[in-house]
């Protein structure tokens, strides 16, 4: 089976995506943290690479979308076939089929939609090894057009549907049951998700993973166990990658432990080479452990976790079972986590257990393991100020949200949003209702975000007399969606009685 969590960093933002995981239902993209769908462009460069001779699997192991179409692309003209041969070959090499299709997986990512396909930005933030083959463009949306990819993209339609639909109840509730298990709250994390593309002319079984600032993308091939175990580790990075980031400060007496194993036989070399790697991978695996429950293998499964290298997952293990005892998050509970880890504890631990853990038998090429993705001022600040306005520090609040704006993006929904709400907070009725009609007006202001801006400002006009334009900003919240953390409710009920109960209370 092949599993390639391979790093790669973009500061792009490419969305997209019908099912969407979340709570107990399909919602829209700016609310969900997970979502599983197919992509035109990812199936148009894979249709390509059968052309051009990718191949790392027999024909009667092709899945019958993979086959239908190599069969359909015979009769593709043959100048075409040849030149999109030799720029495979020449690309590619002495490295493996698998490794080359991680390349051309995140060209797809970084790529706008058809018919014109290019770079979604300007090729400094574009991926290395997608912008190493910028030279297979021009060739792609000649085929594209050639082998009318759009027609049998309509055509094969129902049958990836098909396999959503099946997909849909597993996926769906492992990413609640992980969700629930660190309490984190509905909706984006940390403004990141997880989007899996099921692409069934891929080899079956094929997974591949990039790590973007912006999201967490997973692409896969078919696979008759459903890819949940897959999903719920790109779930879980989406979920952690940043909170282990932030708590930098607590973990830097820890960085020690890396030089322990480093250069040791068994001990996978990504987790030597970055400290936070190792952390995170090892949070990821105790979460998975205590999750699945698994009392008869527990204790074998966190040795090969240890033995390979995640020197903290015993340590994770022992602190998650105290978390699941607290009413608090993941988020709010790591950096506790973090000041607990004593140096010479875990030394004593790593003397007295890692030699004695027999090597695991090497099972072939294994999976690199996606870093975090580096770090993002604009969600930085934007986190501080979330943080600091919670703890009713207004101060450092608006401090935080006016550097975004001034520095970064001087239309920013969610800063604009945190300053209307400590105006609001303040009794600046003048500066909220400007800051609520800015995010309201604001590109990157979420769905949630708009219609609550339109709540707010009705019941400062409904406080200031203004029923009229009270209601106008009521309707217009109530007509922005239905599930938007209650503000089409309090819109409702803004349009059936003023706020606070008549004019000027």
């Amino acid at each position: 089976m092949l599993r390639h969590w391979i790093l790669a960093v973009s500061v792009v933002s490419v969305l997209g995506g019908t099912l969407f995981i979340a709570d107990a239902q399909i919602v829209n993209d700016s609310q969900s943290s997970a979502t599983v769908d197919r992509d035109i462009r990812v199936f148009t460069v894979t249709a390509a690479l059968n052309v051009a001779g990718f191949d790392v699997e027999f024909a009667p192991q092709y899945h019958p979308v993979r086959e239908a179409v190599r069969e359909r692309l015979v009769s593709i003209d043959p100048d075409l076939r040849t030149r999109l041969a030799e720029y495979y070959a020449e690309n590619r090499g002495d490295t493996p089929h698998e490794d080359e299709l991680a390349r051309y997986v995140s060209l797809a990512l970084n790529l706008t939609y058809p018919p014109d396909m290019d770079f979604v930005t300007d090729d400094l933030f574009i991926p290395p090894d997608a912008r190493d083959l910028d030279g297979f463009l021009p060739l792609l949306n000649e085929f594209y057009f050639e082998a009318d990819i759009s027609q049998m993209w309509v055509q094969l339609a129902p049958v990836y549907d098909q396999v959503l639909d099946v997909m849909a109840g597993p996926l769906r509730q492992t990413v609640v049951e992980t969700r629930a298990y660190i309490r984190a709250q509905t909706g984006t994390i940390d403004g990141r998700r997880l989007i899996a593309y099921l692409e069934l002319s891929a080899p079956v079984n094929s997974v591949h993973v990039r790590n973007y600032t912006d999201n967490l993308y997973l692409v896969f091939g078919y696979d008759a166990q459903n890819p949940v175990e897959d999903v719920r580790h790109g779930y879980l990075h989406v979920a952690l990658d940043a909170i282990v980031r932030r708590s930098r400060e607590e973990l830097v007496e820890s960085n020690a432990m890396v030089d322990w194993v480093r250069d040791i036989e068994g001990v996978r070399s990504e987790y030597t080479d970055d400290f936070e790697v190792m952390v995170t991978e090892s949070l990821i695996q105790a979460v998975e452990m205590r999750i699945d429950g698994d009392a008869d293998n527990v204790d074998s499964l966190v040795d090969t976790a240890y033995r390979s290298g995640l020197l903290l997952t015993p340590y994770f293990m022992d602190s998650l079972a105290r978390f699941e005892q607290t009413p608090v998050g993941i988020r709010e509970y790591f950096p506790e986590m973090a000041l607990e880890i004593e140096l010479q504890v875990e030394r004593e631990r790593f003397d007295d257990r890692f030699h004695a853990i027999a090597l695991a038998p090497d099972l072939g090429p294994r999976a690199e393991v996606p870093e975090p993705p580096p770090s993002n001022p604009v969600q930085d600040l934007l986190l501080e100020a979330q943080a600091a306005f919670n703890s009713g520090d207004d101060n450092t609040a608006r401090t935080a949200f006016e550097t975004v704006l001034a520095q970064y993006d001087d239309a920013n929904g969610s800063a604009l949003y945190g300053l209307a709400l400590l105006a609001s907070r303040e009794g600046d009725s003048e500066m909220a209702k400007d800051y609520f009609a800015q995010t309201i007006e604001s590109e990157s202001a979420e769905l949630p975000m708009r219609a609550w801006s339109h709540v707010f400002l009705g019941r400062i006009l409904d406080i200031e007399c203004d029923r009229a334009a009270a209601l106008v900003q009521y309707e217009a919240g109530a007509g922005l969606g239905d599930d938007n953390n209650g503000a089409q409710a309090e819109a409702r009920n803004g349009i059936e009685a003023p706020f606070g109960g008549g004019c000027g209370l």
